[in-house]
């Protein structure tokens, strides 16, 4: 019968046990030095090692050579101890053993030596499933413990067991074990189990893993168990999760702000039952290494997981502002709390994809920065023509431009002087008639760009022959000279309510430096021009 990986290689000395330094240390010293406790309580996520690190601490306390805090593995004790043979080894699965009675049954037995060890461990596993009563009866015999008695607690959920019982244990809280020390534990067993284990398939079940060295090694044994041969596409399989090249995809769609390819990709992902969660997770680990590329560099490599491909990350980091970065977090985090908890969660995962490549369509800061930093791009990289322009007005390639033969040389003639060009910007509102329809457009533009109906709320306009003078901010109508798009849905409004193509232009009063009088003056004439009484009656 094949025996599992994770208890072939569980470890049976201190010096085995891998990521819990701290831990490992005091309790070798306590065993050496003969300073033992009565009450050990063992806390952590899962797979870290906390049982592990009880029964080896059962078999050294009971060592009768013991090494420097080791068991020594040969003596009497340690087999027993090893082989689940010892009496005076007691192991309990709190969450199948919670009522009082169970903890009466210690009770009772406390009042006896030892049959054959030095001491009487009791390994409580999952203890905070003990109920109130049990808790309670377990609280006295640790207040006054025998000297023969030794009490483990192991748990994943110290904030269920009662202050009165952690209070009696000596606490040792075991941390995440990190990537990179189960990668090395990983292509350990695979050598010694002849396993062929790519370096980066061990990083794939190294992240997938979480921290815990038994779920690695359990993932790595049913990989092993498809094929001897493990590769990081052999894991994506067997624990039917996106690979990397799926997640880099939709990171890329991101970038483009390619809507349509994000959500193709997401139907993909739900024809093949990928786990929303888990993508949403990977592109949550993506954006903060670009984050950390984005803000210290990609020099400090301990920074980054094991197996990072690090001129991607920084390639991606030089594409993307902070700002779009930060709100791509933001909007990941989100998702993540709510997709698992969701009954379609396909449809809140196509909600994120299209959020991030669709910024404008919140109005929260990380979104607002990004759209102005892309509007300030476009400001300075695009030339801006300033004169009027039209819908039916189109600029011919280069390509299509016939070169004419030269024709000989004329008598000059007297040419008529060029028409002077049309201004932009209007000195006064002399000559121009209120554009009545203004709101009306407004309302017909609010159906194809909102945000410019939002820009152009407080504005007024003017009309002269075919020009459309619109009376607001520079701001707001520099997203008009900065957005081919702003302009062109401008124009199909105007002209969709007015009935003819017209040309846009900004009105803009001349206001010269004048006195306080002349100042009201001007006050009170604009406020006529817009409609305003200011007879006082």
């Amino acid at each position: 019968m094949h025996k599992a990986l994770y208890r072939k290689w569980r470890p049976q000395i201190f010096e085995d046990v891998i990521g819990q330094d701290y831990i490992v240390t005091v309790l070798k010293n306590q065993i050496a030095s003969g300073k033992i406790g009565h009450a050990y309580l063992f806390t952590g996520s899962r797979g870290t090692g906390k049982t592990t690190c009880a029964k080896i601490f059962s078999k050294a306390v009971n060592c009768l050579n013991h090494n420097n805090g080791d068991p020594c593995l040969e003596c009497d004790n340690c087999k027993s101890i090893q082989n689940g043979s010892a009496i005076d080894v007691v192991e309990i699965d709190a969450a199948s053993h919670t009522g009082v009675d169970n903890i009466r049954e210690i009770i009772e037995e406390s009042v006896y030596l030892p049959a054959v060890c030095k001491y009487r461990v009791y390994i409580i596993d999952e203890v905070h499933m003990l109920s109130t009563s049990a808790f309670n009866a377990l609280l006295k015999i640790m207040e006054e413990p025998p000297a023969h008695i030794i009490f483990i607690l192991a748990t994943t959920e110290v904030h269920q067991v009662p202050v009165t019982i952690i209070s009696r244990c000596q606490r040792f809280d075991f941390s995440r074990i990190e990537d990179s020390l189960i990668v090395e534990q990983l292509m350990k067993v695979a050598d010694g189990e002849g396993i062929n284990l790519e370096s980066d398939a061990a990083a794939v079940i190294a992240r997938l893993a979480d921290g815990g060295m038994r779920d690695a090694l359990s993932l790595f044994d049913q990989c092993a168990s498809f094929d001897n041969n493990v590769t990081r596409e052999v894991v994506s399989s067997v624990s039917g999760q996106a690979d990397r090249s799926f997640i880099l995809k939709i990171a890329d769609a991101v970038i483009n702000e390619n809507a349509a390819e994000a959500v193709s990709l997401a139907a993909k992902a739900h024809s093949g039952s990928l786990s929303f969660s888990f993508i949403v997770s990977e592109l949550t680990a993506l954006y903060r290494d670009i984050m950390i590329a984005k803000s210290v560099g990609t020099k400090k490599v301990e920074l980054f997981p094991v197996g990072s491909d690090l001129e991607l990350i920084a390639d991606y980091a030089e594409k993307m502002p902070l700002s779009q970065i930060m709100f791509c977090l933001d909007t990941l985090s989100e998702a993540l709390n709510t997709i698992g908890k969701s009954s379609y969660p396909n449809i809140l995962f196509e909600q994120c994809l299209i959020r991030l490549c669709s910024p404008f369509l919140s109005a929260d800061n990380d979104a607002l920065l990004r759209r102005i930093e892309k509007l300030e791009q476009r400001l300075t990289s695009v030339p801006i023509d300033f004169s009027p322009f039209s819908a039916s007005q189109t600029v011919k390639p280069a390509a299509e431009v016939k070169r004419e033969a030269p024709k000989p040389a004329a008598e000059p003639k007297k040419e008529a002087p060029a028409p002077a060009p049309q201004p932009v910007y209007s000195e006064s509102a002399e000559g121009k008639a209120p554009f009545t329809i203004w709101d009306e457009v407004l309302k017909a533009l609010s159906k194809t760009n909102p945000p410019l109906v939002a820009a152009l709320k407080m504005s007024t306009a003017y009309i002269e022959g075919d020009v459309v003078y619109i009376d607001t901010t520079d701001f707001s109508f520099a997203l008009l000279k900065g957005s081919e798009n702003n302009r062109n849905t401008l124009k199909a409004a105007v002209a969709q309510v007015s009935g003819r193509p017209l040309k846009i232009a900004q009105y803009k009063e001349k206001r010269p430096a004048t006195s306080q009088s002349s100042a009201m003056d001007e006050i009170l004439k604009r406020a006529r021009r817009n409609g305003v009484d200011i007879s006082g009656e």
